[in-house]
């Protein structure tokens, strides 16, 4: 199930931190305000609901376009929060090119406390107040700012779980990253008074983290706490992806491509069939599982395979995206959570392809169990899977990850990317490009460079 924030509200009433005073100067005060929590577990998200990144600019437009990318669903995303996503997507590159960031080593990271944290965004306004005493002179400049610094507070806490939702489904290559996550602020108000006119002007402070290491917490999954750890998990990312595609047709049709990557994958895993869930090792859900063709106790779950193929076909410039749901085996059922792929095919319709249901358990624990087939392999949203029983019914998607806004903002969304009706026929298709074009590398312009002074002024 879904965990519920606890958020820390309520503003404690504190005892005057100065000397009355009562000449006609103006006075200044500073109130520190309690810390408010958050935090978001997205594997419960995916379990309990129905529930790529391209770097040029010609691939990020028609990923807008056509909303391949989760974190464009959301048409009401406040700006900050976006810059947040795409910092986050930056991070995850340097790890993957060699270099230490953030996400790798927390240490580099703002330093609270105990609690090492990406500072996302600093909000601050200041309002007048007036006040009869200095009985009610604290208290009058607590409201002038209050509902303001608790606005901005419920915006992040509106949207924040989506971002992580977005994180996690966006970037499966950073394969290190914990799944579930943690937020807080700080939140200051200061005001100056004057005593003879009864006047005053108070301002707030409130600044949003997004926790990456603390006491109790760290963002990289029990395998992956150390930037060396990180490392050398980045080499083995890098072989086993070396060695998949040592044997990929690179002259072949996009139709046989996918096909060379489903099979890879379902003749080096076993499904982790471990009864208990609790006993199962974090990267049962990481990609790194079945790149790394695993079985036992460390073999991918549906997460594992369905990212592994996301993984593979970004590398190749396929769209592909994770589709998140149900999985049922009748009309009847209720099924269970699942997660498979969508991929664009040169018809420019999309199709889904479920690599996990194409490696299904029979009672072996080998890599090959002699089950593996393509019953489950770029169908449509109208293809039978059984007699009356369509794909969309086996398999039906939640658009919005079954959730909604934790705070009292709505969310404006948009769907991704609609199935095509019938399975894909390769033979009727015909000609098949294969794989898109290298990007071009970005030019950078006269409107970027503006675009970066303005937002470095803003911070």
């Amino acid at each position: 199930m879904l965990k519920k924030f606890t958020i820390l509200l309520s503003l404690c009433t504190l005892s005057a931190l100065c000397t009355p005073c009562f000449a006609q100067e103006e006075k200044t005060v500073t109130i520190q305000m309690p810390t408010q929590y958050g935090s978001c577990d997205v594997r419960e998200l995916l379990k309990t609901h129905a529930p790529v990144v391209n770097q040029s600019k010609r691939r990020r437009a028609e990923a807008v376009q056509e909303r391949t990318l989760w974190i464009d669903r959301i048409t009401n995303l406040p700006e900050y929060l976006r810059d947040f996503y795409d910092r986050v997507d930056g991070d995850i590159q340097k790890v993957l090119d060699g270099k230490v960031s953030s996400l790798s080593m927390p240490e580099l990271s703002h330093y609270d406390g105990d609690t090492y944290a990406y500072k996302v965004c600093a909000f601050t306004e200041t309002f007048p107040f007036t006040y009869t005493s200095e009985s009610d002179l604290q208290q009058k400049a607590l409201e002038a700012v209050g509902d303001h610094a608790n606005r901005a507070w419920d915006q992040f806490l509106s949207f924040i779980p989506y971002i992580c939702l977005c994180i996690n489904m966006d970037f499966p290559q950073a394969f290190w990253l914990n799944t579930t996550y943690s937020y807080f602020n700080a939140y200051s108000i200061n005001y100056s008074y004057n005593p003879g006119s009864k006047t005053g002007n108070s301002t707030y402070e409130i600044t949003m983290y997004f926790t990456l290491k603390s006491s109790d917490y760290d963002i990289r999954r029990s395998e992956f706490q150390s930037a060396e750890l990180v490392a050398q998990g980045v080499e083995r990312y890098k072989t086993a992806i070396e060695t998949i595609f040592s044997g990929y047709p690179e002259e072949g049709t996009r139709y046989e491509k996918l096909l060379y990557l489903n099979d890879w994958l379902t003749l080096h895993n076993c499904y982790n069939s471990l009864t208990n869930e609790s006993s199962r090792p974090d990267i049962a859900w990481s990609p790194l599982s079945a790149l790394e063709g695993t079985v036992g106790e460390n073999g991918p779950v549906c997460e594992g395979y369905s990212r592994a193929f996301k993984v593979l076909c970004d590398q190749k410039n396929i769209p592909c995206i994770l589709a998140s749901g149900w999985a049922r085996d009748d009309l009847y059922a209720k099924g269970e959570p699942h997660m498979w792929n969508q991929v664009k095919m040169a018809d420019g319709q999309w199709y889904a392809i479920d690599v996990t249901w194409n490696d299904p358990v029979i009672g072996r624990t080998a890599a090959i169990s002699g089950g593996e087939n393509h019953n489950w392999f770029l169908l449509g949203s109208d293809t039978e899977v059984q007699p009356g029983f369509t794909f969309s019914q086996s398999h039906p998607e939640d658009k919005t990850g079954g959730f909604s806004s934790q705070g009292s903002y709505s969310w404006s969304m948009a769907d991704g990317p609609a199935l095509s009706p019938d399975k894909y026929d390769p033979e009727s298709a015909g000609e098949d490009p294969g794989e898109d074009p290298q990007p071009h590398e970005d030019i950078i312009t006269l409107s970027d460079i503006t675009d970066l002074i303005d937002r470095y002024l803003a911070q």
